[in-house]
């Protein structure tokens, strides 16, 4: 009986011995996970942080890109005014010389008419 009470006592130790590695085991391995999960959770804000920072100079980048072209839209829209102007200013001064020249001729030809009837009336 005391052998078997031995027996049974060894068991049990032997179990509790077993329970206490199976539990430090369990133990270390949610450690170890804990330390996983705090990695990945970190790659994870580190990836977002560079996302956003990737982001922002995305959007930056394109914020200056419409603002050359908006630079570049204006400068041609200030450039095809004044060659509006220029052609403008050129045609008038074209239809002034047209102009002179046409009240030259008029002035010559009407020179010339009294001339002409000068010269009937002298004959």
């Amino acid at each position: 009986m005391r052998d078997e009470m031995k027996s049974v006592k060894e068991e049990f130790k032997k179990e509790i011995k077993e329970m206490r590695k199976e539990k430090e085991t369990v133990k270390k391995e949610k450690e170890n996970l804990h330390i996983e999960i705090d990695k990945l959770m970190n790659r994870i804000e580190n990836e977002r942080q560079n996302h956003e920072t990737e982001k922002k100079r995305r959007e930056e980048e394109f914020k200056e890109r419409e603002k050359q072209y908006q630079t570049l839209m204006k400068k041609k829209e200030e450039s095809e005014e004044k060659m509006k102007e220029e052609i403008k200013r050129e045609r008038e001064e074209w239809e002034k010389q047209k102009q002179e020249e046409k009240m030259r001729r008029e002035e010559e030809d009407e020179k010339r008419r009294e001339r002409q009837r000068d010269s009937e009336t002298v004959e």
